[in-house]
């Protein structure tokens, strides 16, 4: 079973639209870009997860993490409020997390 990163991403970013357009505007492209720099990292953490190379706990792990290097990419590229940065990013993962877990 796969999933495809790119829709994911999609998602990700639609479900985001709201804060990207109201509080994050000057920083929405660099978040479209930042989550696109990293689809292949997040593919293969959710193949490592699918294939259960990757407990749940450490796929949690492997997601915090990206989350402060996709958080990290747009604060550097965009003086933008820190909240509504971790906001975005913690709803896009949240999908992210969502959808790898019903696929298991």
């Amino acid at each position: 079973m796969s999933i495809n990163v790119d829709a994911l991403i999609t998602a990700m970013l639609e479900t985001n639209r709201e804060i990207l357009t109201e509080e994050l505007s000057e920083a929405a492209p660099y978040f479209q870009q930042a989550l696109k720099d990293e689809s292949e990292v997040i593919k293969r953490m959710i193949d490592l997860r699918l294939s259960g190379k990757l407990s749940d706990e450490e796929f949690i792990s492997e997601l915090e993490d990206e989350k402060k290097v996709i958080e990290a990419q747009i604060l550097m590229a965009e003086v933008a409020s820190k909240s509504a940065v971790q906001r975005a990013v913690n709803s896009s993962f949240d999908i992210l997390y969502d959808t790898v877990k019903m696929m298991i």
